[in-house]
């Protein structure tokens, strides 16, 4: 546990217990729940949704029914029908909530069973027949879930597709949209992803899959993407979109939606209108979000139809049934909405990359090392020397951005100067230590330094590559926006970033909202992004940081190249250990299901 995350569950624990002794609770009372509410900060600054009842008692060597009662006690833990002034909120399966995020549960199943309950659009005949005509003849090979992807989003207010990179997922949706062109020209489309990276790749990607559809058509998808915030208006005070102020738009398509907490994703569903189809992209083998919260996985965790809606698909799309191998389960909540994309375009099964990602997928060590040993030149391996990155790692390192160093030192325009960084990009699992984002910068820092000869003063200098970190709608940056340090026409520095397909803007220095060098960043930050090459640094093998998705997501940010900088325990620790995070959002789901009547 970090130092942060015990500050953290401290600070929440002392709170509590001076809530306890304000309100006569027992010396007892107040003992326990701060115990509890030691467990549940804890568990939620790590990224879980709430705790396990059995970790209280553990911490407090109670037993769980003793427990239970203890806190119910208080008056500051109640049952999810009496939480309005409870702090906690403990349900009948026994997790133990911030009232918030129990909260936000609560409010997103609400919101997802609107979706998911009710009349369904009607599917007339301009969609269906465009949907034959878009498809190569059928085959049965895993693509034919693209073409029932579009059958579900033609018949379902809901649809989630979960595949790994090149399995698609764009090319889909590309065709998907025109589908929905074609039954309601009128329809008001929005396309965002949680980061600006994110929303520009779905952009670009969009408008080359859409290159192969009819002119009208493509006029009517070309639009660009923006990123969450900025589609729900994100201001001092909120966001302007909420439950009581909808977004306009009758189809919303959300990508890389593995990377939305519970938070986030609530606030984004609620300002959807109840009648508009929601689009959810992402893979769920990646990480989750960085804050709180497992959403997309947690809703695409199955793959289930019920048998009206596998008679329905194979009707509309014309795919056989018994291609049709999905599970057949009514009492799946998520049944009838959620596709598994698992043929991959990319990756096939002659590349490295590609069979190490399913080895890491597989949850096998040994495989994965196999894969890593196999001295193929499109999957590097690089074994440190000693604790700390040693001369071989560093210039290796350096290597990657040699064409990006020798760029920003010349007079290319900044676009040009933009793209030779995006072709690299080293990425950590954690931001301090020797192998930490912040030490690995510095190393690398230096050397831009050197080439533009600015080893001394402030932190600025040309080539300085800047990650921002905090949303600002006053300049239109947002958290996860990438740009470059270069001179102007007179010479003055300003940061260069992306606009639009192959447009740049530039900020004043001085207007930056707080950012960070970017020559290396952390996985997390690493979501919705893609690099010709990528090196991955993994630390110690006893590492609480490491973990399957972790490996997963790093070494598939890469099109042609990774470099994998570790030690086989630490991949094989990685390989071996998925996340979990505690969530109850399905079983939120099911009650909100069962209230609305399905």
């Amino acid at each position: 546990m970090s130092a942060v995350t015990v500050n953290i569950a401290a600070a929440f624990s002392g709170r509590l217990v001076h809530w306890a002794l304000s309100s006569n609770v027992s010396a007892q009372h107040a003992e326990v729940l701060a115990a509890a509410g030691a467990v549940v900060a804890q568990r939620t600054s790590e990224g879980h949704v709430c705790a396990r009842l059995s970790e209280v008692a553990e911490a407090t060597q109670l037993e769980v029914g003793a427990l239970r009662a203890l806190l119910l006690g208080t008056g500051l833990v109640a049952a999810p029908d009496a939480r309005a002034t409870a702090v906690l909120v403990l349900d009948a399966a026994d997790r133990l909530y911030l009232h918030r995020y129990y909260d936000y549960e609560a409010r997103l199943a609400r919101r997802l069973a609107v979706s998911l309950t009710g009349l369904q659009p009607t599917i007339t005949g301009p969609g269906l027949a465009l949907l034959a005509a878009l498809f190569d003849p059928l085959v049965t090979d895993g693509s034919q879930w693209q073409r029932l992807a579009v059958a579900v989003a033609l018949g379902r207010r809901l649809l989630v597709v979960s595949g790994g990179p090149g399995t698609g997922k764009t090319t889909t949706v590309a065709k998907l949209l025109a589908c929905l062109v074609a039954e309601d020209p009128r329809c008001r489309i929005a396309l965002a992803a949680p980061t600006g990276k994110a929303a520009a790749r779905l952009g670009a990607a969009l408008a080359e899959k859409s290159a192969a559809l009819p002119a009208a058509l493509q006029a009517r998808l070309a639009q660009v993407p923006t990123t969450v915030h900025r589609l729900l208006g994100s201001g001092l005070r909120g966001f302007r979109h909420n439950a009581a102020h909808r977004l306009p738009f009758d189809v919303v398509v959300i990508d890389e939606a593995s990377m939305l907490d519970v938070s986030l994703a609530t606030h984004l569903l609620e300002a959807i209108p109840d009648h508009a189809r929601i689009i959810l992209l992402g893979d769920r083998d990646q990480l989750e979000a960085v804050e709180s919260g497992a959403v997309f996985s947690q809703l695409c965790a199955t793959q289930a139809l019920t048998v009206p809606m596998r008679h329905a698909l194979a009707q509309w799309s014309q795919v056989p049934e018994e291609a049709i191998d999905a599970t057949i389960d009514p009492l799946d909540p998520m049944a009838d909405s959620v596709i598994w994309f698992k043929k991959n375009y990319r990756f096939h099964r002659d590349s490295a990359i590609g069979r190490f990602a399913l080895a890491i997928q597989a949850g096998d060590s040994d495989a994965s090392l196999a894969e890593l040993g196999a001295k193929d030149p499109a999957l590097e391996w690089l074994l440190p020397r000693g604790a700390q990155p040693d001369v071989a790692v560093i210039e290796r390192l350096r290597a990657g951005y040699a064409a990006y160093y020798a760029a920003a030192a010349s007079d290319a325009d900044p676009l040009t100067v933009l793209r030779a960084f995006d072709a690299f990009r080293v990425l950590a699992a954690m931001r301090e230590g020797p192998w930490g984002v912040n030490a690995l910068n510095q190393w690398l820092a230096r050397t831009m330094r050197e080439r533009v000869q600015t080893l001394t003063g402030g932190p600025w200098y040309r080539g300085r590559p800047v990650l921002v970190t905090r949303n600002d709608r006053v300049v239109n940056l947002f958290n996860g926006d990438i740009g470059v340090t270069l001179p102007d026409a007179s010479g003055q520095l300003r940061v260069w970033f992306p606009a639009g397909a192959d447009g740049v803007r530039s900020v004043p220095l001085a207007q930056l909202p707080p950012h960070d060098t970017a020559f290396a960043m952390t996985v997390h930050k690493s979501q919705g992004s893609e690099f010709a090459q990528v090196a991955v640094i993994l630390p110690e093998a006893d590492s609480p940081m490491l973990s399957r998705e972790l490996l997963y997501t790093a070494v598939t940010r890469a099109r042609e190249q990774a470099l994998v900088i570790a030690r086989a325990g630490a991949v094989a620790a990685a390989v071996r250990q998925p996340g979990n995070r505690l969530s109850g959002l399905r079983d939120q789901l099911e009650q909100a299901l069962h209230g609305a009547g399905q």
